[in-house]
């Protein structure tokens, strides 16, 4: 069998799984397979594909076609230009949260003065660590700490942290890494605050995909009205932040309004919003006065 016969088998078989990127989805697995990237499929689309890789490619597409996203099937995925290790106890990182991570580094820019202290820094429920991480790679400078309330995932987030940040303490302190629900034990006032919590509304964690399913649900669900760890969120944040700090939080375009209002509430001031990919309410923002 050729490269290109495999390709177009696995196409087809994911295709009947309701996969909404077959094409994408076959391509990655066939790519990790060989340790190549999709250029090269292409470009050597008449070469045989052996026997054991092809039994390995068989078993992936399996997995994908059984509702198993790509990412972790191949305990990977690319955010931000890096790639993070992944599994069922993370979040998957999506692109969308991409637009958190360039808010954050452009409020820590403007903030940053030859003169000022160490500028601190909380990610909050941070998962795989996506984040904190993204932040701290581009931003050195700060002094990061990330919280989540799941051991699990925090063991991958450390385990990104010694694979992507530098762990000779010479161009940045390593992120300090939190078990505890939002901010609980989380001491000390900060300069920014970020957070992509669960914000997914109880009752429609079952109307989600089969693979989104498969993320863990303490990660997706918000209760309710989606809005549970959000208020708690904004609420603790107004006393963890220095006059000017901002809080800057992932959401459905849905929840603009009461996020607005629980933002006011707890005293933040300029509320603004920030628009994902597909030009959705996505990241909200709120200061310090």
């Amino acid at each position: 069998m050729t490269l290109r016969e495999a390709l177009d088998e696995g196409i087809q078989l994911i295709q009947h799984s309701g996969s909404s990127s077959p094409n994408l989805d076959t391509t990655l697995l066939l790519s990790a397979v060989l340790g190549v990237d999709r250029v090269y499929l292409y470009a050597h689309a008449h070469d045989s594909l052996s026997d054991v890789y092809l039994e390995q490619f068989q078993q992936y597409l399996v997995r994908r076609k059984n509702g198993e996203c790509v990412a972790y099937i191949l305990g990977k995925k690319e955010f931000h230009g890096r790639n993070f290790m992944v599994s069922p106890d993370v979040l998957v990182p999506r692109p969308d949260t991409e637009t958190l991570v360039d808010w954050a580094l452009e409020l820590l820019e403007q903030r940053s003065t030859p003169t000022n202290q160490t500028l601190r820094v909380l990610d909050a429920c941070t998962g795989s660590g996506c984040v904190a991480i993204s932040v701290k790679s581009d931003f050195p400078g700060c002094d990061m700490i990330a919280c989540d309330i799941s051991k699990a995932a925090l063991e991958i987030a450390r385990r990104n942290t010694e694979a992507l940040l530098p762990q000779d303490g010479t161009e940045c302190k390593p992120i300090h890494f939190i078990q505890c629900d939002l901010l609980t034990e989380v001491q000390g006032i900060f300069d920014l605050i970020v957070s992509n919590p669960p914000y997914v509304p109880s009752d429609q964690i079952d109307q989600l995909s089969v693979e989104v399913r498969r993320e863990p649900r303490i990660a997706l669900d918000g209760g309710t009205d989606g809005l549970d760890l959000i208020q708690r969120l904004i609420s603790q944040a107004a006393s963890r932040l220095h006059s000017g700090g901002q809080l800057l939080i992932e959401a459905g375009s849905d929840q603009t309004g009461c996020i607005q209002q629980l933002f006011a509430r707890s005293g933040f001031v300029d509320f603004t919003l920030r628009h994902d990919l597909e030009g959705r309410d996505r990241v909200f923002g709120g200061r310090m006065p």
